[in-house]
């Protein structure tokens, strides 16, 4: 349901590619993360910053 609400935002268009990915990736707990915050950028349209590791 959040997808949806996700591509809903993007005008009802979206890369099928990333998007599929990214529904996989989400749950996953590192690349989920990683996945996570680089939508948080895109959304704000924000450089994303450099990967670091924990």
């Amino acid at each position: 349901m959040a997808f949806r609400r996700l591509v809903a935002l993007l005008g009802g268009t979206a890369n099928v590619a990333d998007l599929a990915e990214s529904l996989l990736d989400w749950p996953d707990e590192t690349r989920g993360e990683s996945r996570r915050r680089r939508w948080v950028f895109d959304y704000y349209g924000q450089a994303s910053p450099p990967h670091t590791r924990r």
